[in-house]
């Protein structure tokens, strides 16, 4: 998996164990919806959380189960590993551990597994449980809600200067540049 850290430009990796973390953001909820929707919810809150925290972000899903070879997925910078058949989340969560370790990659595992925790920790990564994580994502939702709220306060700002200036200093201004073609 040398490759993968080819792709990491910072000095700091998350690693989310995918079901575990996934069962412990939805709880009650797993039963009612389907599988795939719970994953795809997922994948858009840590698109969310790593925009905005910068942060590189890695969700491993087991698919020890399913037939087929493994699987790799770049959605806009999250990286979604599907395991092998016969390999578990774990497995291939400890093996990307030690491998950004050597490499001087600070690491984060997302888990509540307690042995999971333990054995990431025991190679030198920063264990971090669901339920910690999931305050995390809240803090980061409430964190962009409070932006989208100041800026909608502020007036509805576009994104130019002529959006933004007052239409007397626009207007100076176009005269100046325009003056200055001729």
């Amino acid at each position: 998996m040398k490759w993968l850290n080819k792709g990491i430009t910072g000095r700091e990796v998350l690693i989310i164990d995918g079901y575990n973390f996934l069962y412990g953001y939805f709880r009650e909820k797993t039963k009612e919806r389907e599988l795939l929707e719970l994953r795809e919810e997922i994948i858009n809150k840590l698109l969310e959380y790593q925009k905005f925290t910068g942060e590189k972000v890695i969700l491993v899903f087991d698919a020890y189960r399913v037939k087929g070879s493994w699987k790799l997925e770049n959605v806009d910078g999250l990286e979604i590993i599907y395991t092998k058949f016969g390999q578990t989340a774990d497995a291939l969560i400890e093996r990307l551990v030690k491998e950004f370790i050597e490499a001087h990659i600070k690491v984060t595992v997302v888990t509540s597994d307690y042995t999971q925790q333990q054995l990431v920790m025991g190679k030198g990564a920063i264990r971090k449980s669901s339920r910690e994580f999931i305050e995390d994502i809240k803090d980061i939702e409430n964190k962009i809600s409070d932006k989208i709220k100041k800026n909608k306060n502020k007036g509805d700002l576009g994104n130019t200067l002529s959006d933004r200036i007052d239409k007397n200093t626009l207007k100076t201004l176009k005269n100046r540049f325009s003056s200055k073609k001729g």
